[in-house]
């Protein structure tokens, strides 16, 4: 009985925000593992895109910093064991000595520190989305169409896609602002600067410069 007990309050410390974060989780990594995919990397990149969307459930039931702290700090312990011991082989990175995936959950860290500290979520919602969709995508493109090749395997096929889908995203995260040539030549500026970024980086150390400098840049200029 005591045992019991104790199950339900350790349940009882979970909130709806963290039970369907995990589960969100789950499921990525479930159908990676189901879904027919073509090659191993497109498993990976399946998670790599679609966790960022993580910050939607941020958005809709944290209104603190300590849960999505607390589950992004959970997501970093898991990386660091699967990166020594390979568990989920859809989120470890094939590429020797890369940190890819222990950056991403230290990218999401930054996002719900520089966000909930600032109090505007939308700050982690540009940087999960531009870490998520147009570095995974930007893969996907540029290893399947490896138009022009650069130094560490980057591609202009590659680097074009990063920059359209970040300017998407931006345009997506400020609807409401007027379109006009100063915010065109805000969205260009960005999505050139964050694309730079990611070009020169390598080992997966882009999964942290991209969170901090999207966040940079949404305070400077929105």
């Amino acid at each position: 009985m005591g045992d019991f007990s104790l199950l339900l309050f350790c349940l009882g410390g979970l909130t709806l925000g963290i039970i369907v974060s995990f589960s969100y989780i789950l499921i990525l990594l479930i159908l990676s593992k189901i879904l027919p995919f073509a090659k191993e990397e497109y498993s990976r990149k399946f998670v790599h895109i679609l966790s960022s969307n993580w910050w939607f459930i941020c958005i809709k039931f944290f209104d603190n910093i300590y849960e999505p702290l607390f589950i992004t700090c959970s997501f970093l312990i898991v990386n660091i064991i699967n990166y020594k011991y390979p568990i989920f082989i859809s989120i470890k990175r094939t590429e020797n000595n890369s940190l890819g995936e222990i950056f991403y959950s230290i990218g999401f860290i930054i996002l719900v520190l520089i966000s909930y500290t600032i109090g505007d979520l939308k700050i982690g919602l540009l940087g999960s989305l531009v870490m998520g969709y147009a570095d995974g995508l930007a893969a996907i493109i540029g290893t399947s169409f490896p138009y022009k090749k650069f130094y560490n395997n980057k591609t202009l096929s590659g680097c074009i896609t990063f920059f359209c889908v970040t300017a998407i995203i931006y345009r997506f995260i400020t609807l409401t602002a007027q379109i006009n040539l100063a915010y065109i030549i805000e969205i260009i500026l960005v999505s050139l600067m964050l694309t730079l970024i990611e070009f020169m980086s390598n080992k997966g150390i882009d999964n942290i410069f991209i969170p901090i400098f999207s966040a940079i840049f949404y305070m400077l200029l929105v």
